[in-house]
């Protein structure tokens, strides 16, 4: 596959019809449009100049892991430092100065004539704030500017043996913030995405038989922490808005809690499903009402999401005997059935499209491939991420409307979080083997 363009300056013929003159610039890719170019002029009896060497760099990304310590709040870089490399498209004398915006990132050249190479890297010890900026390369002789080379800073979190990871929104600023549940002592110890993961509150509440089961109860905007407790089947919810404890008795011992916004007031419902009858109980916390649905039967795994777009919660159910997904609308009281899935899938509902609907996904333990399926598009993307003793963890981690790829491996302690929206992708230390990753 070649790919490519030419522009055609100047072209006249004599009384002959012969060529008398011709100009002709044109650039050539070969099997991909951002293979490096092949770039070239045509002058035949032409007095128009040859054109500019056209420079151009390899990346315009750059990414390093800051580890974190919070037990010393020690920080240092773990990422090597990264080769940039700067092509010439024609002969022809070009000069070049990368300057960085901040001090706490170094290029080694700053500077230099033609193709070149030069390595880029952060201080050790130097606490990269903001924790993303940019460096910019110049030039003198050349026909084109390039944009800035993007440097972000990933924090990766150390946290503590046995510590739980459950992920959300806790500040409100849209992106998925870090927090470890602690079954010992029931404490938690939240990380925010807005100080960079630097900084959180911490606060015991739970013990060690509770289900982690966060969301937005009382509708500010942000994750309130919420435990259900199968003993005595009550929930107890913190209230990020005015701090305030409530405990409210919602399910059976037996019941799986699927907390989500049914009714669409932007708070988050109380709902468990009872395996034994298939029925879907409702608690709507704004009217205190409630209501029941018979959704599924007792093999099957629970999910819930936005099938429809409606901002409405949707009840369904993925059925591992067939791979068959039941999704019911609440917008229009009906249901599809689709084939997504064999039995050994993990069911994974989440929008990762950012258009406002969840979409069917699974995750394939045997060969770490994620399938996402397109309600709107009808189309799928299959994305290979994790091996098989992951265990995905997918949320918006950066804010941009869709959910990420995230698997948190036990036997490192460690997530693996792909953004779908930038292509790029962090890991992030934090837990134990025997620790369970909370959605």
């Amino acid at each position: 596959m070649v790919t490519g363009s030419f522009t055609v300056h100047e072209f006249t013929r004599d009384a002959h019809g012969d060529v008398a003159a011709f100009a002709a610039d044109f650039e050539q890719h070969c099997e991909y449009l951002s293979s490096p170019p092949l770039t070239g002029s045509i002058r035949i009896n032409s007095t128009i100049a040859t054109p500019l060497p056209v420079m151009r760099l390899s990346t315009s990304k750059l990414n390093f892991r800051v580890v974190v310590d919070f037990a010393d709040s020690s920080f240092r870089v773990a990422t090597p430092p990264q080769t940039v490399t700067l092509a010439q498209s024609i002969a022809g004398e070009v000069r070049w100065v990368a300057t960085p915006r901040h001090p706490w990132i170094t290029v080694s050249p700053s500077s230099g004539t033609g193709a070149a190479t030069f390595k880029v890297a952060l201080a050790d010890r130097q606490y990269p704030t903001p924790p993303a900026t940019a460096i910019d390369v110049s030039f003198i002789g050349a026909a084109n500017i390039v944009a800035p080379i993007t440097v972000a800073a990933t924090f990766v979190l150390r946290g503590t043996a046995a510590d739980r990871p459950v992920s959300g929104d806790l500040d409100g600023d849209g992106a998925a913030d870090l927090a470890l549940f602690h079954p010992g002592d029931g404490m938690w110890k939240m990380r925010l995405f807005s100080s960079a993961f630097a900084s959180g509150p911490e606060l015991p509440f739970g013990v060690s038989t509770d289900k982690p089961v966060p969301g937005d109860y009382d509708g500010d905007g942000r994750l309130d922490m919420a435990l259900y407790r199968p003993s005595n089947g009550t929930w107890y919810v913190i209230f990020s808005s005015t701090g305030a404890l409530a405990q409210l008795p919602w399910g059976l011992s037996t019941d799986i809690p699927m907390q989500a916004d049914y009714t669409g007031d932007g708070r988050t419902d109380l709902c468990v499903w009872r395996p034994s009858t298939g029925v879907w109980y409702i608690f709507d916390l704004s009217t205190g009402t409630y209501t029941g649905r018979q959704w599924g039967v007792s093999t099957d795994i629970p999910l819930t999401g936005d099938y429809d777009g409606d901002r409405l919660a949707d009840v369904a159910v993925f059925r591992p005997s067939t791979g068959v997904w039941y999704v019911f609308f609440s917008s229009t009281q009906t249901y599809i059935s689709y084939q997504w899935g064999i039995s050994t899938d993990i069911p994974l509902p989440a929008d990762y499209s950012g258009d406002g609907l969840t979409d069917l996904a699974v995750y394939r333990p045997s060969t770490g491939v994620w399938y996402v399926y397109d309600l709107r598009t009808t189309s799928f993307v299959p994305y290979q991420w994790g091996i098989s003793t992951d265990v995905p963890v997918p949320n918006d981690y950066d804010g941009d409307g869709r959910a990420d790829l995230a698997i948190w491996r036990p036997s490192t302690g460690t997530w693996f979080i792909y953004f779908l929206g930038t292509n790029t992708y962090t890991s992030v230390a934090q837990g134990a083997s025997d620790d369970v990753p909370i959605r």
